[in-house]
């Protein structure tokens, strides 16, 4: 039983991390380029109000990302440790 809660709790770690290396190469594409892809198409700094949210949302995402990661370790540390 150990074992089993033991992968998913990497299973969450590794897919957190994967997904959280998209976004981040999606924010610092959009910062450096001043371009980010939206569901309409291309959002440009022009477009202020839609870029800024485009950026605040992956600043959350990796937020949440993060916080997945460390549930995920504590979980498993406790679980291994005890």
């Amino acid at each position: 039983m150990v074992q089993g809660l033991a992968v998913t709790r990497i299973s969450v770690i590794v897919t957190a991390l994967v997904v959280s290396a998209m976004v981040f190469e999606d924010l610092a594409s959009a910062i450096r380029s001043g371009r980010a892809r939206g569901p309409d198409g291309a959002i440009t700094r022009k477009g202020q109000p839609e870029f800024r949210r485009h950026i605040h949302s992956d600043y959350v995402f990796l937020g949440l990302c993060a916080v997945a990661i460390l549930w995920a370790l504590i979980q498993f540390i406790r679980r291994v440790a005890f």
